[in-house]
């Protein structure tokens, strides 16, 4: 049982981990400003294709390694990939969003 209670608090410790270095990343991609253009509805697209692709990754690396898992090491890769699923919103936010840092944009 105190085995089980300190894997599952390496999981979450793992998860908030790799969720506040997601975070971290999404707010330097902010700081560094649109590469392209700003522009909110290709930021928004952008994001929601690079989340439906990392879920849609995850669900087919992951869901084969459950059914024959023998190891707790798939939890604990699982685990950390689920809590950097914010990092996948990155390429729309630097790419078409974030803060001008004093660029002058058409409107």
């Amino acid at each position: 049982m105190f085995v089980l209670l300190i894997f599952l608090a390496l999981l979450i410790v793992l998860f908030v981990a790799s969720l506040a270095t997601s975070i971290l990343l999404l707010y330097m991609g902010w700081r560094i400003g649109p590469v392209l253009r700003k522009e909110s509805i290709f930021c928004f697209l952008t994001i929601v294709l690079g989340v439906f692709l990392w879920v849609l990754v995850l669900s087919v690396l992951f869901e084969p390694m459950f059914a024959r898992a023998d190891s707790p090491v798939y939890y604990v890769f699982y685990t950390a990939a689920a809590g950097a699923t914010p990092f996948a919103a990155f390429p729309g936010i630097v790419l078409f969003s974030g803060k001008n840092s004093g660029k002058k944009t058409k409107s």
